[in-house]
C-alpha cells in the first residue's frame, strides 16, 4: 500500500482556503472581481453542493468521503439543472427557489442531528494524491495560458479572443437567450427554438440570470475550472473502484485530458509528420473541452453514471441503481450524441450478461436508463418547432 502522510482538521481548511483564495487571484489576475467570484462559489454551493448532498443523504448511498464529494457535486447539478429547465418551462421559475430551500433544509437539519466532528476533517495523501495534484496543476496551467484569456475586456473595449473552435463564443449568445427564454431561440436565427443539447448553457445562465455575472467569466473561466475539477474527480473514482488501485485515476485523467482518450500521441511520434491526433497537449478530445464543447462536462457525468451502475452491479443493492439510470439518460441533455451508444451500450451488454450469466441486473439497469430517457427525448422534440 502506498505511503499515507495524514493531517488534522487545521490542515484540511487551510489547504482548501488556500485553493480556493489561489483561484481567486488566478480569475482576478484575468479580469474577474472578487465579489464575482464570492457569488459564484454561494451559488456553486447552494445550487450544486446542497442539493447534491441532499439527495446522496435521501438515497442513503455510501462511500469514501471523494465518491461522496463528487457523486454529490454530479447529482447536485444535473438535477438542479433539469428542475430549473422544467420550472422555466412551466413559467414558474420561482419554483426552482422552493427546491433549493427544501435541500437546504434538510441539509441543515442532518447538520444539527449529526454534528460534523474532526475526524471528519482529518485526511491523508499517498503517492497518487501527489500524483493527482501534479496532474491538476498542468491542467491548470494550460488553461490558464490557452484558454482563461479568452472574452477579456481589451482597453478598446473589445474582447479577446483565443480559441481553436468558435463554440465557445457561440455559447455566449446562447447563455444570454436562456437566461430569458427556455428554450432558447437560434442566435443566428431568431424565432426558431435551438434544438440541440443546452443543459451545460443553462447551468451558466442560472448565475447569468440571478447572480450577475458576466457570460465569458462563466464560460472560459469559472464554469471551464469547475467541469474540469468534477472531470479529474469523478474519473478518479470510477477507475479506482473499477481497478482496486489508486493509481489507476491517474492514469485515467491523463489518457482523457491529455491523450485524446488513448496513446495514439505515441503513433504520432513515431512519423515524420505527426497527424494532428499525435500532438499531445493538443488533441482532438482535449481541443473540444477547451473549446467550451459539452464533451466537457458530459463525461463527468458519464463516469459518475458508470461508477453507481458498478457499484449497483457488484453488491446489488437498488438504491445505487436509480441514480446510476438517471445520470445515463440525463448526459443526453449536455451531449445527445452520448444518448444512442450509451442506451446502445447498456442493452447489448444487458443481453449478452442475461444470456451468458442469467444476470438481469445489468439488463435492468438499461430498461430503467430508457425509460427516464424517454421523457428527455419526448420533450426535446416536442420544442423543436416552437
Amino acid at each position: 500500500m502506498a505511503d499515507k502522510k495524514t493531517f488534522g482538521a487545521g490542515a484540511f481548511f487551510t489547504a482548501a482556503g488556500a485553493v480556493i483564495a489561489g483561484l481567486g487571484v488566478l480569475f482576478w489576475i484575468f479580469g474577474l472581481q472578487p465579489l464575482d467570484y464570492l457569488k459564484f462559489l454561494i451559488g456553486l454551493a447552494a445550487g450544486g453542493a446542497v442539493p447534491g448532498v441532499s439527495l446522496f443523504v435521501m438515497l442513503r448511498l455510501q462511500g469514501t468521503r471523494m465518491e461522496r464529494t463528487f457523486i454529490s457535486l454530479v447529482l447536485g447539478m444535473t438535477s438542479s439543472v433539469l428542475f430549473y429547465r422544467l420550472a422555466a418551462l412551466a413559467g414558474a421559475r420561482s419554483l426552482f427557489l422552493l427546491w433549493l430551500a427544501g435541500h437546504f433544509a434538510h441539509v441543515l437539519f442532518r447538520l444539527i442531528k449529526n454534528p460534523p466532528q474532526g475526524r471528519d476533517f482529518r485526511f491523508s495523501i499517498s503517492r497518487s494524491g501527489v500524483v493527482f495534484i501534479m496532474l491538476a496543476v498542468m491542467v491548470l496551467a494550460v488553461l490558464v495560458s490557452d484558454n482563461f484569456r479568452n472574452g477579456v475586456s481589451l482597453p478598446d473595449g473589445s474582447l479577446q479572443y483565443h480559441m481553436h473552435y468558435l463554440d465557445g463564443f457561440v455559447r455566449n449568445a446562447v447563455v444570454r437567450e436562456l437566461s430569458h427564454s427556455v428554450p432558447p431561440q437560434m442566435s443566428f436565427a431568431a424565432g426558431r427554438s435551438l434544438s440541440y443539447h443546452h443543459a451545460m448553457d443553462l447551468f451558466a445562465a442560472v448565475f447569468y440570470r440571478h447572480l450577475g455575472l458576466e457570460v465569458p467569466d462563466l464560460l472560459h473561466r469559472l464554469t471551464m475550472a469547475f467541469f474540469f475539477f468534477l472531470l479529474m474527480g469523478n474519473v478518479t473514482i470510477f477507475m479506482k473502484r473499477w481497478t482496486g488501485r489508486d493509481s489507476a485515476g491517474n492514469i485515467g485523467i491523463f489518457l482523457i485530458v491529455f491523450c485524446s482518450g488513448g496513446f495514439g500521441f505515441l503513433c504520432g511520434l513515431l512519423t515524420r509528420y505527426p497527424a494532428y491526433w499525435g500532438k499531445l497537449f493538443y488533441s482532438f478530445y482535449f481541443l473540444d473541452m477547451v473549446s467550451l464543447n459539452s464533451f466537457l462536462p458530459s463525461i463527468p457525468i458519464l463516469c459518475a453514471g458508470f461508477f453507481c451502475l458498478m457499484m449497483h452491479l457488484k453488491n446489488g443493492e437498488w438504491k445505487w441503481l436509480l441514480p446510476a439510470a438517471f445520470f445515463l439518460a440525463v448526459i443526453a441533455d449536455y451531449k445527445m450524441t452520448f444518448a444512442a451508444p450509451v442506451l446502445g451500450g447498456l442493452g447489448l451488454a444487458g443481453l449478452f450478461s442475461l444470456i451468458r450469466h442469467r444476470d438481469i441486473k445489468l439488463l435492468r439497469a438499461g430498461v430503467l436508463t430508457g425509460l427516464m430517457l424517454v421523457p428527455l427525448v419526448a420533450l426535446a422534440l416536442s420544442l423543436i418547432h416552437i
